[in-house]
């Protein structure tokens, strides 16, 4: 983003959030476009917008020849909107042919066009030109904690996360602003914490008896992941190993090439490829997913969303861990480290194109081919009669 000073944005006020419960109860609260990432993820959440969201982001993918000739019918479609200002940073923008009329920065003394310096907290609206990347990107880049609704269309290869056309885009927005499309995906998010131990020389191991002691002093370090959080052995020739507990219980000692600790979102990535289940979005888990264990009983195994997990590279391991959260933050874990995990606060909320169970079996089947085969027909009758195959 651009240093300009920018133009004072007031927010769009607040949308009203629609739980909907499984004994046909419903409950209805007023917060801001950001806030509705609290809700339970077990719940069936619709919003509608009180207001005109006044920001909205406008993100696009640089590799992709789709995102960037639908850039400009975007952002003048946007901007046609009353009372709506459009974020985007500098190389979105110069994604556009020259003299696109509707792509400009507030160096043009038009603060009703396109802002290229804002601040992410005023952000009421995302919107998304490519593919799953992108909204990890963005995630990474703008929203560290609250997070505002998504509206991703998909231009990628892979659409997991990005149920909408572009073809589209007007209806889609449109019928989102006005209420009459307004389910939300409400996308669970893992909060890792590393602690590091300083004083590595005075580590002392006692797994068994449910001790870690990792000397007074401490570093920690905070990263959320939407997918998941995974620790390997790097370029080291041995296994992982590994420390495990839930809620201060010792669970097991991962003995792997690593450990793959996902989300439901999660779960049609890294650990499906793993042997991890797929996990509908709305179910509260944590996925525990070991890579390649040298153990033939080792499974996968999901644990509920309330539990805190350690992970902890002892201080008799033969070699150190490394550790990423969505890819991204690679660093590595020595001797007497730790992560610890736990369900983080700020969820992504992603709006839905029908609802969350049809986007999620549109997305498995269009992107994994799951369960395709050739149906097998119906016997015929005559066989039938003479009892044959």
């Amino acid at each position: 983003m651009t240093s300009t000073t920018p133009t004072p944005v007031s927010r769009a006020g607040h949308v009203r959030v629609t739980s909907h419960y499984h004994n046909g109860h419903t409950h209805v609260e007023r917060h801001p476009p950001s806030v509705l990432n609290n809700e339970p993820r077990r719940r069936r959440v619709s919003i509608y917008w009180d207001d005109m969201p006044r920001l909205i982001l406008v993100a696009a993918s640089h590799h992709s020849k789709r995102a960037r000739a639908a850039l400009p019918q975007l952002l003048t479609y946007l901007q046609s909107l009353p009372d709506v200002l459009v974020a985007a940073d500098t190389a979105v923008l110069s994604l556009c042919p020259p003299g696109t009329p509707a792509v400009r920065s507030t160096t043009d003394h038009d603060p009703e066009l396109a802002r290229t310096s804002y601040d992410a907290s005023e952000v009421d609206l995302v919107v998304c030109l490519g593919g799953d990347g992108l909204i990890f990107h963005v995630l990474h880049r703008y929203f560290p904690t609250r997070v505002p609704p998504f509206v991703p269309f998909n231009m990628g290869s892979l659409g997991f996360l990005t149920p909408f056309d572009f073809a589209s885009f007007r209806q889609h927005i449109s019928s989102i602003l006005r209420g009459a499309n307004n389910t939300v995906t409400v996308r669970m998010r893992l909060k890792c914490v590393v602690q590091r131990c300083e004083k590595r020389t005075a580590c002392v191991h006692n797994f068994e008896h449910n001790v870690l002691h990792d000397g007074p002093a401490r570093q920690t370090e905070e990263f959320h992941a939407l997918n998941e959080m995974v620790i390997d052995r790097g370029p080291a020739p041995y296994l992982s190993n590994l420390e495990v507990l839930a809620d201060d219980c010792p669970v097991t000692r991962v003995q792997a090439d690593g450990l793959i600790v996902a989300t439901p979102t999660g779960s049609t990535a890294y650990s499906l490829s793993s042997g991890g289940s797929m996990v509908h979005p709305n179910v509260p888990a944590i996925l525990f997913t070991p890579i390649c264990p040298h153990s033939l009983s080792f499974r996968p195994v999901l644990f509920p969303d309330h539990v805190t997990l350690q992970i902890k590279v002892p201080s008799d391991s033969r070699a150190t861990a490394w550790v990423s959260f969505d890819g991204r933050h690679r660093m590595e874990l020595m001797k007497g480290d730790k992560v610890i995990v736990t369900v983080s606060p700020w969820s992504v909320p992603t709006f839905s194109k029908t609802d969350t169970t049809n986007d999620w079996f549109t997305s498995v089947s269009q992107c994994l081919r799951w369960n395709e085969r050739v149906t097998q027909g119906a016997a015929d009758s005559d066989c039938e009669k003479d009892g044959k195959l």
